[in-house]
């Protein structure tokens, strides 16, 4: 889990680093939880920002946009679904298309549908 994830603009902690040092953090994620298992959710809200990408050698690579929850949404998610993240790779699963960017599953999908 990234400690340093930026936080939304409803968050009262800086990151998850912070989330995590606050006393208080079990009792949020506790109750997060609760209302998850009752199919309810107070910070079930993505966010939405425009992120720019990295230069390379100068060239301009463009911008996309990230979408995010809010941190204790976050933790709740890493918890329970990170372990799951290696399954998605197309090494392991032929289907899977994790690890690869939005720019690179039409061609992913494109190659699984041809050797289906």
């Amino acid at each position: 889990m990234n400690n340093i994830g930026a936080p939304n603009v409803l968050d009262r902690w800086k990151n998850v680093g912070e989330l995590l040092q606050d006393p208080e953090h079990q009792e949020v994620v506790r109750k997060l939880e609760e209302e998850l298992k009752e199919g309810k959710s107070s910070l079930g809200i993505f966010r939405a920002i425009g992120k720019r990408e990295k230069k390379k050698h100068g060239e301009m690579k463009g911008s996309r946009m990230v979408a995010y929850l809010h941190i204790p949404m976050r933790y709740i998610e890493s918890k329970y679904l990170s372990c799951l993240t290696g399954l998605t790779k197309p090494d392991i699963l032929p289907m899977g298309v994790g690890g690869l960017g939005l720019h690179d599953l039409g061609m992913r999908l494109n190659e699984i549908w041809k050797s289906v």
